[in-house]
């Protein structure tokens, strides 16, 4: 199933990703650069990742509106920052 149309992620690469690497979020949105464009994707990929690779919930957010064209991962910290470069 097609997960980021984007950038052609399906969840077959995501679990692949998450046998090889566990559960990396951000290195898994540098490589597959699944959740860094139009960010509709991330909480669904988060999730795939994460089960894939057996993890419980993290504690890592995914931006509901992660539409920010400098944003490289749209993923929130508990206290609200973001953990890619954008500085917000």
């Amino acid at each position: 199933m097609w997960i980021c149309s984007c950038h052609a992620v399906n969840d077959g690469m995501i679990k692949a990703f998450a046998k090889e690497h566990g559960c990396a979020w951000k290195k898994m949105t540098q490589e597959l650069k699944v959740g860094t464009q139009c960010g509709i994707c991330a909480k669904e990929a988060k999730k795939i990742l994460e089960e894939a690779a057996g993890k419980p919930a993290s504690s890592l957010k995914i931006a509901e509106n992660a539409s920010n064209p400098d944003c490289e991962a749209p993923a929130l910290l508990p206290c609200g920052k973001c953990t890619c470069t954008c500085g917000k």
